[in-house]
């Protein structure tokens, strides 16, 4: 069968195959040529041409975002050097962190994600520098579905929702969501109200990372 993740704009094509589940990207945006070629894959391995792939492991945190995350950046954004910076600051920070930098992406899960979150709060890094590293985290999970080096779900990633005054006051930040489902992009909605001169509340629930961080910059 032929599927499409949300986050990718390629079809994907899975069966099973001898008790083994066959999963690959078939690096095509038409359906009708991702479905040939999942025929094409079936009829090779009956013809005993080819013999079943055996997966290739993912590549560790620190060394996508720095052999593939960066250079991709740096490429289709030189025009703008703090979109450069601002991804090249977050990976090292990311990398500092050993039990999340030196873990193959497939590796990574929600637990792992917490614990760089609560070191960067040990050290009382702002939440704004929090929100930019988990950022970029969830554009380096995106990049790595989309390129074909993990053929896994990730975790999905959620912000902090940063302090906002209201009247005078401000309300409490929530501790970033995430989970085990699958990544994809971060949506909002808002209620229609029949009252505008009334300002609707801001949600309480953590923003994603479509609402605030310029990862829609590079594709």
């Amino acid at each position: 069968m032929v599927f499409k993740q949300k986050e990718s704009a390629n079809w994907w094509y899975k069966f099973t195959w001898n008790g083994k589940l066959i999963r690959e990207s078939s690096k095509q945006t038409n359906k009708r040529l991702a479905e040939t070629m999942e025929a094409a894959h079936k009829s090779a391995l009956a013809k005993g041409e080819v013999d079943i792939r055996e997966k290739e492991p993912a590549p560790t945190l620190k060394s996508f975002g720095e052999d593939s995350l960066l250079p991709f950046v740096r490429s289709t954004r030189a025009e703008k050097p703090n979109t450069v910076r601002f991804y090249k600051n977050s990976v090292a920070n990311l990398s500092a962190y050993s039990k999340l930098a030196d873990l193959p992406l497939d590796q990574i899960n929600s637990e792992i994600v917490a614990g760089f979150v609560a070191r960067r709060q040990l050290d009382q890094v702002q939440v704004s520098t929090i929100n930019r590293d988990l950022a970029t985290l969830r554009r380096m999970f995106h990049l790595a579905i989309e390129w074909g080096s993990v053929k896994t779900l990730l975790p999905r990633i959620k912000l902090f929702q940063e302090k906002t005054i209201v009247s005078g006051s401000s309300r409490s930040k929530k501790r970033p969501h995430t989970s085990t489902q699958p990544v994809r992009s971060g949506t909002t909605s808002s209620r229609p109200t029949s009252e505008p001169s009334r300002a609707s509340a801001p949600s309480n629930g953590a923003r994603s990372l479509g609402d605030r961080i310029p990862t829609s910059s590079v594709t």
